[in-house]
């Protein structure tokens, strides 16, 4: 068999007492040495698996399709998977034969039906696993920040102990709160924000709090432009769903000095572009130096009088014939947004794209997976009446997992009788450390026995969830980022995927395996539709061809 190596970290809380990428890739390597296995290639990233969309992962099975290898080297099963759609996708390539096994240090997977199976609760397991991480995660953020607290991180602040129940909560920061606070009465003063940051770096002495990683250093004009139009200093908190909570920290600002801040950093019309709360903030990455993008506005005007377009934040008059703005006759006033690399990261040779080229690219990839309501409910409808018929299964896989428990019960108590007879009295039948050793195994093996029956029935309720969700999204989203705000286009563009990029001014979607089932879905019923205008109309046509099976499989991979 020819193998291929694959090595994930997270970053997020799931997989913080996971093996380092170079610790899995040397424990791989030790094995494939070991086991003299054929490696072909390795993928290597550092991505969640919550959710579809991994580049590395997405390319291994690709080339696993292709043919060049037959074989997975993981460190763990659940390296490869999180979610229902990928882990169904790795239990498909083992029941097609594309995929012949799964090696892993301390164990291996091959394409028989105990073997699928077991993997199967294995990946089910750790989407639980992670579901609840996450769900438990969100809901204390939002618990804490309801009752007054910030759960990030800001200049002028840190985070202490409640000496009451241990809690860790918002405090002035004895080296730097009153310098941000003075820095605000500067700007109240009306000094310019680039002088205020000279003064706060330069004549204080502002640093950042050293971390582990980074601080110690001056703020930056960035972080200072964050800070003014912060509501956190006047004494606000925000939950994700844009409830404001009165804070229980101590304000820098009231209210009023707030709402005076803004107007003044208006009035001064700064240069530095204003970084807008429009859709796709956070989202999408330049793909040449993986820099954040974006949308910034500019605001232009032509003179009446010369003709001579310019920009006109923080100008008064034409730069060409010095006309006074508000003595111009009529003149034409134009508003651009733009989406664009920061480059932050040093160099970077990306240029800017309308914010109407970008939604139209997305709108056309929307239209590719759309598929119409009617055609979506009888894929549904096939799909769960193939899912049905996989309830005996299940039945089966329980009497099963019941007898590896029984089982172990059993032998653990045949174990600790032998232990204990007068016959093993000095341990010449059965010693200490093997009795330990022995019943740890047995125990183990009873633990996971449980563990999956409580998960069994899992597996196939979340991958049918998830596959309505997307489907529904399928029939809507297109229709709905036509007409829809900047908060519902900003959700249906996460939707697409967790990495998307933005290079050469065009729009990349990693090809998330779901949508890719989508489109094969739909181009399977299209391709025998008598009428290529109205494809519901063949849909019985499609159902005699015996669909259900293929729907399914589809689907799966």
């Amino acid at each position: 068999m020819k193998y291929f190596i694959y090595c994930r970290k997270s970053t997020e809380s799931e997989d913080r007492q996971i093996l380092s990428l170079p610790a899995q890739q040397r424990a791989l390597d030790e094995c494939a040495e070991k086991e003299k296995l054929q490696i072909v290639d390795r993928f290597v990233e550092s991505a969640s698996a919550y959710k579809v969309g991994r580049p590395e992962f997405n390319k291994m099975v690709e080339r696993l399709q292709n043919g060049e290898a037959d074989g997975i080297l993981v460190w763990q099963y659940n390296r490869l998977a999180r979610n229902s759609l990928d882990g169904g996708m790795i239990v498909y390539m083992l029941d097609s034969g594309v995929l012949k096994g799964i090696r892993t240090p301390t164990g291996y997977t091959d394409g028989s039906g105990n073997s699928k199976f077991m993997l199967q609760l294995e990946f089910a397991m750790s989407k639980k696993s992670s579901d609840d991480n996450s769900e438990s995660v969100k809901r204390g953020n939002t618990e804490k920040i309801l009752r007054g607290w910030s759960t990030k991180r800001h200049a002028g602040y840190l985070f202490v102990e409640d000496p009451n129940n241990g809690e860790k909560i918002i405090d002035n920061d004895p080296l730097r709160y009153d310098l941000v606070k003075n820095a605000f009465q500067l700007v109240l003063q009306y000094k310019s924000p680039p002088r205020v940051l000279e003064i706060l770096n330069n004549e204080w002495g502002f640093r950042t709090v050293k971390t582990r990683r980074s601080g110690g250093r001056p703020m930056s004009m960035n972080n200072l432009y964050k800070i003014l139009h912060n509501e956190f200093y006047a004494g606000w908190n925000t939950t994700k769903e844009g409830q404001r909570v009165k804070g229980q920290h101590n304000p820098m600002i009231t209210d009023k000095e707030y709402a005076k801040i803004q107007s003044i950093l208006d009035l001064k019309g700064s240069t530095r572009q204003r970084t807008l709360f429009l859709p796709y903030k956070g989202i999408m990455r330049c793909g040449e130096c993986g820099g954040a993008i974006c949308l910034e506005e500019k605001y232009q005007i032509i003179c009446s009088e010369c003709k001579y377009k310019f920009a006109s934040r923080g100008k008064v008059a034409c730069p060409h014939c010095k006309l006074n703005i508000e003595k111009m006759n009529t003149p034409k006033r134009l508003h651009y947004v733009y989406a664009g690399c920061k480059k932050k990261k040093g160099n970077c040779s990306q240029k800017t794209i309308r914010k109407e080229s970008l939604e139209s690219q997305v709108k056309n990839y929307l239209m590719s997976i759309e598929l119409s309501p009617k055609v979506n409910d009888w894929v549904l409808k096939q799909l769960k009446t193939y899912i049905e018929g996989k309830v005996v299964v299940n039945n089966q896989a329980l009497v099963s997992l019941q007898k590896v428990v029984l089982d172990a019960q059993k032998e653990l108590d045949a174990l600790l009788i032998q232990f204990t007879n007068s016959e093993n009295r000095d341990r010449t039948i059965i010693s200490t450390d093997e009795y330990m050793k022995r019943k740890n195994t047995l125990e183990q093996e009873k633990k996971v026995g449980e563990e999956k029956l409580a998960d069994l029935s899992q597996g196939v309720k979340t991958f049918m969830t998830d596959v309505e969700e997307k489907f529904e999204f399928a029939v809507d989203a297109a229709g709905e980022f036509n007409t829809g705000d900047f908060e519902t286009r900003t959700t249906i563009f996460r939707n697409l995927g967790s990495n998307l990029k933005l290079l050469d001014r065009k729009v990349l979607v990693n090809q998330h395996i779901l949508y890719m089932f989508i489109k094969k879905a739909n181009d399977d019923i299209r391709a025998i539709t008598t009428d290529p205008l109205e494809p519901e109309k063949s849909i019985d046509m499609y159902e005699q061809y015996g669909a259900r099976s293929q729907v399914y499989f589809t689907l799966r991979g």
